[in-house]
């Protein structure tokens, strides 16, 4: 789950020259809040912000789709689109022509997911009532949590999802469609550390990332479809994203570290065995791989660190900052 930040963000787009060289160019800057960095089946850009942009041509050209305040974006593999928080607008052209959902649950909405029928779920951040819930039917199960920061289904089309605040921190599952859940592994950190966001591998093991302010934390695995979890690494690294590159390998951006100011993008090529940097200092708070292999990242300014996005066409040999 990438969580929602003030950066100045910058989208850099590759191109090849002539004699093959290639380089990198700033097409795109603003000050406003950023919420998530999303891709459709064709490629196809998005950003939250105080309004909603979209990037047809590989983010050579942006456009505003929505003037108002944006945070989550799901996408579907049909490539509709739903934006929040509400009011929630639903695209099904690409963001030519949008209508209004009827839901007023949430007065915001962090995470957007579509399980395998089409089904919209939503993860409620704020507001009267907090948790998860499907627009087209009443709220389900509320009473344990005071506020969901990340949805996952995974390949047995079992549901994930963490808490970030209030008596309940780490992470539950639900096997019959969000009907009853149960807390499968509640965070060491206790109220110091939350659970920032989800992914599962090929192989189908599930991998979950953390950020403890009194240090610990990192990211976590299971094995067993989330019955059970076990440490996997990044100890004392604030974690805020995970992804898989065009591979199948393990990406995790860190905004911070405990002990140290600076951040990074790591890579495991094990399954979380062993974790390599990608790129250094730089705080990412949230990434993204294209249906091509291109990663984006998106990251926060803090001191001497640049904000803004950063993308790779040759999965991470080669980058370039903002302002560089």
């Amino acid at each position: 789950m990438k969580r929602i930040i003030v950066i100045f963000l910058i989208i850099i787009s590759y191109f090849n020259t002539v004699y093959s060289e290639e380089y990198w160019k700033e097409i795109y800057r603003t000050d406003e809040i950023i919420g998530e960095i999303a891709t459709n089946s064709h490629g196809d850009l998005f950003f939250t912000t105080n309004k909603f942009m979209r990037s047809i041509n590989h983010g050579e050209d942006w456009e505003e789709v929505i003037s108002q305040r944006t945070v989550g974006v799901g996408i579907d593999p049909t490539d509709k689109i739903i934006v929040g928080p509400p009011p929630l607008y639903v695209s099904e052209d690409n963001g030519e022509t949008w209508s209004e959902l009827d839901f007023d649950i949430f007065t915001g909405v962090g995470d957007i997911l579509f399980d395998s029928s089409g089904n919209i779920l939503l993860a409620g951040t704020d507001g009267t009532m907090n948790g998860i819930c499907k627009p087209s039917e009443s709220e389900l199960d509320f009473d344990m949590f005071t506020g969901v920061e990340g949805i996952l289904f995974d390949s047995s089309e079992n549901i994930l999802y963490s808490n970030s605040n209030g008596n309940m921190n780490g992470i539950c599952k639900s096997s019959d469609n969000g009907l009853n859940w149960d807390l499968v592994f509640p965070c060491p950190g206790l109220n110091t550390e939350f659970i920032t966001s989800f992914v599962e591998t090929n192989d189908g093991i599930l991998f979950a990332s953390s950020i403890a302010w009194l240090g610990g934390g990192g990211v976590y695995k299971s094995l067993d479809h989330g019955d059970s979890w076990e440490y996997s690494g990044l100890n004392n690294e604030y974690v805020s994203s995970l992804s898989l590159d065009k591979n199948g390998n393990i990406l995790a951006g860190s905004r911070g570290h405990y002990y140290e100011s600076n951040g990074n993008l790591f890579i495991s090529e094990d399954n979380g065995e062993t974790w390599s940097e990608l790129v250094d200092n730089i705080l990412v708070t949230s990434i993204d791989v294209s249906p091509e292999g291109t990663i984006i990242i998106g990251s926060s300014s803090v001191s001497i660190y640049p904000a803004g996005a950063q993308f790779s066409n040759d999965n991470g040999k080669t980058w370039t900052r903002p302002g560089s």
